[in-house]
């Protein structure tokens, strides 16, 4: 295609064997560059993909519910505590914040 398209640019005196070969070989050298190119950018998202996937299992495996919900849990306990008032729960509760 690109010997046709150059056509009424070459000189009769090129040899058109080497002008072929020459495009042909930087169309090959073009293509191959392009996929190292490519290899290399799926390989660096490959590797950012895979130290995110880290950091969730880091993260995941640290965590602890009784950390996560502690407020929660005080919470639910001191509403527990007031609708069943009485002197057994205020020790309790005195007791339990120690």
């Amino acid at each position: 295609m690109t010997l046709w398209e150059t056509r009424n640019s070459i000189s009769s005196e090129t040899n058109i064997p080497g002008y072929t070969f020459t495009i042909v070989k930087n169309k090959c050298l073009n293509y191959l560059r392009d996929q190292a190119r490519q290899l290399k950018t799926k390989q660096k998202i490959h590797s950012v993909q895979s130290d995110l996937i880290d950091i969730d299992i880091a993260s995941l495996a640290a965590c602890d519910p009784n950390v996560l919900f502690h407020d929660e849990i005080f919470e639910i306990l001191h509403e527990t505590l007031k609708k069943n008032a009485g002197s057994n729960t205020s020790v309790f509760f005195t007791q339990s914040l120690r």
